[in-house]
């Protein structure tokens, strides 16, 4: 389908498939539903359907999160085609609060974008699942928004671990067997197989010990609630870094887990966490807002 756009992980990973899932792992607040939104936008961008189910946060924050990442990721684009000579970051915060509104100029961006999304041709359809997701009839739930309102091409649940049960299965259980249900179903249960995406927290005692021993790497033990957060997913990639590193738009990346594909080498890409956009190191051509 698309690649991930960032050459450390492109060139062991390649294209990310229909039928695969992705799970991308990090610490509360780490940066993994910016991360997903920045996967999001990339298939968007290029006329992929995307359905989200957000079981933590609400379609709106998701909405200025890809209002954001659009804009970061067309004007880099833009940037590098000799179009401009600044990025736009516009924090998601402030597009959700409408804290942009007394700017003209990026009051006219962000509704360009807003027009943009909704209506052009080339863009992928977004589309929000709310509410509890129950593993006993999620499955039902999904295939109808599939087949009434959005044939999607990609699946994000955030995150599949809040899964319930109606019949008061243990959380290991249904998140097991929430895990392994989507992998079949976005394999086999669709007119056309879907990639989903799936963001996961890590074990608290494996941030504490990045957080103590930054030098190390992330196995496939690292997964919190259940081991099929590790273990189900195709490709799994974790993510992590110190509050210094953040503030200087840095964040680490590893290579958790791959069934396809070798591991790509730990490496520090240049994030803006503010706008859900990630890049190479090198690649960091930003100057401003």
């Amino acid at each position: 389908m698309f690649n991930i756009g960032i050459k450390e992980m492109d060139a062991t990973i390649g294209d990310l498939r229909r039928g695969n899932m992705l799970g991308v792992m990090g610490p509360p607040k780490g940066g993994k539903t910016r991360f997903t939104n920045y996967l999001v936008q990339r298939a968007l961008s290029m006329g992929y359907n995307v359905c989200v189910w957000p079981l933590e946060g609400t379609a709106e924050e998701w909405i200025a999160m890809q209002e954001a990442c659009y804009l970061a990721a067309t004007s880099y684009h833009n940037i590098k085609a000799g179009k401009s000579e600044q990025m736009v970051r516009i924090d998601s915060k402030d597009i959700l609060q409408k804290k942009y509104l007394g700017t003209k100029t990026i009051r006219e961006a962000v509704a360009a974008a807003k027009q943009t999304m909704a209506t052009s041709e080339n863009y992928g359809k977004l589309s929000f699942i709310e509410g509890t997701a129950y593993v006993e009839d999620m499955f039902d739930v999904l295939k109808s928004h599939y087949e009434s309102e959005n044939p999607y091409d990609v699946l994000v649940i955030d995150q599949l671990v809040n899964v319930m049960s109606k019949h008061g299965k243990g959380k290991v259980e249904r998140i097991s067997e929430a895990y392994m249900m989507t992998k079949d179903f976005l394999a086999n249960k669709l007119k056309r197989p879907a990639l989903g995406i799936m963001p996961a927290q890590l074990k608290q005692e494996v941030v504490d010990y990045l957080r103590s021993h930054p030098e190390e790497t992330i196995d496939v033990t690292a997964g919190g609630e259940s081991a099929e957060t590790s273990r189900t997913p195709d490709e799994v990639v974790g993510l992590f870094s110190s509050k210094e590193e953040r503030d200087s738009n840095m964040m680490k990346i590893y290579s958790v887990a791959s069934r396809h594909n070798g591991s790509f080498q730990d490496f520090t890409a240049r994030c803006y966490l503010g706008c859900c956009f990630f890049l190479s190191e090198e690649d960091d051509i930003t100057q401003g807002k």
